[in-house]
């Protein structure tokens, strides 16, 4: 990617997604770079985005209501190639990506199932050691759930390489228990739950039996009586 093509480089970034707290932001403060991810740069909340990310195929972005959206924002584009249709479009650097990147597991294609991931990764490459996230929450149980853990992926390799990542909100690297260590209390309801729940059929089952008891008993009888009529009575 040409150096021209990105503002120049601050000392903080923040990546922005489009979760309730993106309005959280450090907007006016001049000394951080902002990146946000297409579907911010429309926002009322969202007074600036630097560097927009839209990386979905033409059949999306080529829609008239997106491109006239996308050619509102005038800003830098980053895409899966520059289009003319965005004079300021800045094509992905997916060579260099993969080069630092991929490992063979990973098998076919480079590991990346989302926007945000490549965020963090040309962050990486950009040289920025201290980024902060706001409306990246990712929540939602749909394609968040394989979104997630891939953005947790690179979160754990830039900090493994030095970078500082602070996450406002949402649910990437939320645990709600140290497995192990500890266990929900969720797990303690539900172990009380199935003892009760085996005890009351236990019960049940006793019941039973002195139920079927009773009805063979009652069965046992009514054959009796059926058969001193036939003997005495002749039917």
């Amino acid at each position: 990617m040409p150096a021209k093509k990105m503002p120049e480089r601050k000392k903080k970034l923040i990546l922005l997604g489009t979760a309730p707290n993106r309005k959280d932001a450090p907007f006016g403060d001049k000394d951080v770079t902002i990146w946000g991810t297409g579907g911010t740069v429309n926002l009322p909340d969202v007074p600036r985005v630097d560097v927009a990310f839209e990386l979905h195929p033409r059949r999306y972005w080529g829609r008239p209501e997106v491109m006239r959206i996308l050619k509102q924002y005038g800003g830098t584009l980053i895409m899966a190639d520059h289009y003319d249709e965005f004079p300021k479009s800045a094509r992905l650097p997916i060579e260099k990506l993969r080069e630092e990147f991929y490992i063979p597991t990973m098998g076919r294609c480079l590991y990346v199932t989302n926007t945000v991931a490549y965020m963090f990764m040309l962050a990486y490459l950009e040289g920025y050691k201290d980024i902060e996230c706001y409306g990246v929450w990712m929540e939602h149980e749909s394609e968040y759930d394989h979104q997630r853990t891939n953005v947790e992926y690179y979160i754990g390799y830039l900090t493994a390489k030095g970078v500082k990542i602070t996450l406002h909100e949402g649910q990437v690297l939320k645990g709600h228990f140290e497995y192990g260590i500890e266990e929900p209390t969720i797990v303690s309801t539900l172990v009380d739950e199935g003892t009760a729940l085996k005890n009351t059929l236990n019960k049940l089952d006793k019941e039973m039996d002195e139920k079927r008891r009773d009805y063979w008993m009652q069965e046992g009888a009514i054959r009796y009586n059926a058969n001193l009529r036939r003997q005495f009575g002749g039917y």
